[in-house]
């Protein structure tokens, strides 16, 4: 909260590594995927998650 809280009132740009999906789904905008030392991809958590989304983000979600 307190991250979101400063780049909010002073127009940050944030770039934070994650490792729960929720949290990450909750904080961040954009969303870079990345396996084995790779960003294999990036966008929106929606692109990312939806039916027709990228498959190693859809695999490592069980989705």
């Amino acid at each position: 909260a307190r991250v979101d809280a400063l780049r909010r009132s002073h127009g940050l740009t944030v770039l934070m590594t994650l490792h729960t999906p929720e949290e990450a789904a909750q904080t961040a905008d954009l969303f870079a995927f990345v396996a084995n030392g790779r960003v294999e991809t990036s966008g929106p958590w929606g692109r990312l998650t939806a039916k027709d989304g990228p498959a190693p983000v859809r695999r490592f979600l069980g989705l």
